[in-house]
């Protein structure tokens, strides 16, 4: 990867990783067959995959959030060594044609997150988690790779505050939806009680 922050990610980089790597260009072909996408995706996963590692000691902070946060960090730190090339990344899923991909990654490493904290959602919320934790981990890449912070404290306090707005919104709605269960337990109440006295009468 320290090649992509010189060439991008292009045929050059391609080119050049099929000479480093002595491959045959059907074999890269077959390797990579979405050229650069590919690329990025073999690098995600591999970044990925850093986080199975922290799993156990993740699952022993207390509070949901912290150990969200806290993998998101450690998931940026493992990008850390090959920020230019993340950066060269970034730009190249930018670009609206290679807009898929970037929501196919973003996905992968809310899901990988959400799997290292040991998330056991199997009902709608387990889709709706991971589609807002890429909303926030994307938004929190970008911040980071601009920040140049001691130890990346500016992105944490970014991303402290992006859950913290999570999760007063999540009560919010949470209150609403009490709300409104109240509302119509009452409604239905009064509904049955006036039936009741009606057939009450009628009798």
């Amino acid at each position: 990867m320290p090649l992509a922050a010189t060439l991008g990610f292009g045929p050059d980089l391609l080119a050049e990783a099929e000479r480093a790597a002595r491959l045959k260009a059907q074999e890269r072909t077959l390797l990579f067959p979405d050229g650069a996408g590919d690329l990025i995706g073999f690098w995600h996963t591999e970044l990925d995959a850093t986080l199975e590692r922290h799993a156990p000691a993740l699952a022993k902070r207390r509070g949901t959030q912290a150990r969200v946060a806290h993998a998101v960090m450690l998931r940026l730190q493992a990008e850390a060594p090959q920020r230019d090339a993340a950066r060269a990344a970034a730009a190249w899923l930018a670009l609206p044609p290679h807009w898929p991909h970037a929501a196919k990654h973003l996905y992968a490493t809310s899901d990988t997150i959400w799997r290292a904290v040991r998330d056991s959602s199997v009902d709608g919320s387990f889709y709706s988690k991971r589609l807002i934790l890429a909303g926030i981990y994307g938004a929190t890449h970008l911040f980071w790779l601009e920040d140049d912070s001691p130890q990346a404290a500016d992105t944490r306090a970014f991303l402290d505050r992006r859950l913290g707005e999570l999760s007063a919104f999540a009560k919010r709605a949470a209150g609403v939806r009490t709300k409104r269960q109240e509302r119509s337990a009452a409604c239905l109440k009064r509904l049955g009680a006036w039936r009741y006295d009606r057939a009450r009468k009628a009798s």
